[in-house]
């Protein structure tokens, strides 16, 4: 080779490497031409991680290789139609915008079974409550002659803690307390008045009778929040009973009671007043001791506490439907259209909800966030045991949507009976349980989720 062909051939190594560096360090920047826009541009970042992971990743219909968790760079800047599989789990999927320089985050995407409900127990089931952690449950079924209120443990045998007559009591109502070792079962009784019983599930003869201290009519019991005491409203006032022993002490001897709430050391009270203006009025009160002292002033309404926390007070008017919030620490309050409500487990969200929608609150600046409007009465909701997402419950199905509203939110069917009851999440086993029927068929069942 002479010397004239090795200039050549140097040169064109020279200008080959001019023209092809730009390229090079275009890409390795970042940077692609978007024939599209023609122009180059900075690429963009989707990143994907899914529960449970392992799940398939689909790129505007373009499959690829890497399975969650996972991240796709050198994405031009433009909206992706991001769709996730996995064998055996239900579809997700949402259109992403990918921006210039930056990561677009689809992460904490939640996959859930597409699986099938399974009956658990086989009977005509017409009240249920599950404990705080959704393992145990205590159900009333009607069995024809008699109903029967049964305890059961998770993985353990029923047992029962009473029978009644079919047509002793009405209304029943069954509730846990928050530490989830005792239930409180109310109902009204045919004497006119509302009969009271607490049970302890792992001692079913150890019942305890609170309603023969108030022979007075109807009777309002709730639980304080640490589960030692139950809060009685009676037509004498507010009582106070302990929990292990059914011991009553006397709060606040007045009538016009309408409900009572134990927080901590204070016991809240809603207490019909006659107002200033002549007209009937609503007093929250708290009660420390022996002293008393008014928080705030509500107008007249069908009052009623929900589960509250450390701070703040819930107050349904059932009348009105509406829900008012109370802080407790100033008596700042703030009033939602909605029927129900539920604490998220982790942090200071509000979940609510009325007939036809539902949203969350954050407690802390006020945000409010509309998840979903449907066409069907809620009958019930949950949060999520992930807390990225809302469970809800019509007559005849329990869907699951996500919180995230990014493009749209997606909204699973979990459930779809002739008829469904209450329900509750087992967190740590992932598993919904519910009351339903199919057909004929009315139960308690268990889906995967």
């Amino acid at each position: 080779m002479n010397a004239r062909i090795r200039a050549a051939i140097t040169i064109l190594f020279v200008l080959a490497f001019f023209m092809t560096a730009p390229v090079v360090l275009m890409l390795t920047s970042g940077y692609r031409y978007n024939w599209k826009r023609q122009r180059i541009q900075k690429t963009g970042i989707i990143q994907v991680d899914t529960t449970p992971p392992g799940a398939q990743v689909f790129l505007d219909g373009t499959h690829q290789r890497k399975a969650t968790p996972a991240v796709f760079p050198r994405l031009l800047p433009e909206d992706y139609h991001v769709r996730i599989e996995k064998k055996e789990y239900l579809p997700w999927e949402k259109t992403l915008e990918v921006r210039s320089g930056e990561t677009t985050f689809a992460t904490g995407i939640v996959l859930y079974k597409d699986a099938v409900p399974r009956l658990v127990v086989d009977r005509d089931v017409v009240a249920a409550s599950w404990s705080p952690d959704g393992t145990d449950v205590i159900f009333l079924a009607d069995d024809g002659g008699w109903k029967e209120l049964v305890a059961v443990a998770d993985g353990m045998e029923p047992v029962l803690l009473a029978r009644f007559t079919r047509d002793a009591y009405a209304d029943p109502a069954i509730s846990w307390s928050p530490n989830g070792e005792m239930v409180l079962f109310s109902a009204a009784a045919t004497d006119g008045g509302t009969h009271v019983l607490r049970f302890r599930p792992d001692a079913p003869t150890a019942a305890l009778v609170l309603h023969e201290n108030f022979p007075k009519g109807a009777l309002v019991a709730r639980w304080s929040d640490d589960g030692s005491r139950v809060a009685i409203v009676s037509a004498d006032g507010v009582f106070s009973a302990d929990a292990g022993t059914g011991a009553v002490s006397p709060l606040l001897l007045v009538t016009g009671v309408k409900d009572a709430d134990m927080r901590g050391r204070s016991t809240y009270a809603l207490l019909t007043i006659r107002g200033d203006d002549g007209q009937d009025a609503v007093a929250l009160e708290r009660l420390n001791g022996g002293d008393e002292a008014r928080v705030l002033l509500l107008p007249a309404g069908d009052y009623r506490f929900l589960e509250g926390d450390e701070r703040y007070l819930l107050i349904s008017d059932d009348k009105k439907r509406r829900i008012t919030l109370v802080d407790a620490a100033n008596a700042a309050t703030q009033t939602y259209e909605a029927t129900g409500a539920a604490w998220e487990t982790k942090g200071r969200r509000l979940l609510l909800w009325n007939d036809f929608e539902i949203f969350t609150v954050n407690v802390s600046d006020g945000s409010r966030d509309l998840i979903t409007r449907i066409g069907a009465p809620i009958v019930g909701c949950a949060w999520s045991p992930s807390g990225e997402a809302v469970l809800f419950a019509t007559s005849n199905g329990i869907s699951i949507a996500e919180l995230d509203g990014r493009d749209h939110r997606n909204v699973f069917d979990l459930v779809r009976f002739t008829n469904v009851g209450p329900f509750a999440v087992d967190p740590a086993a992932n598993i919904l349980r519910f009351v339903g029927s199919v057909g004929n068929q009315r139960g308690m069942y268990e889906r995967e989720l």
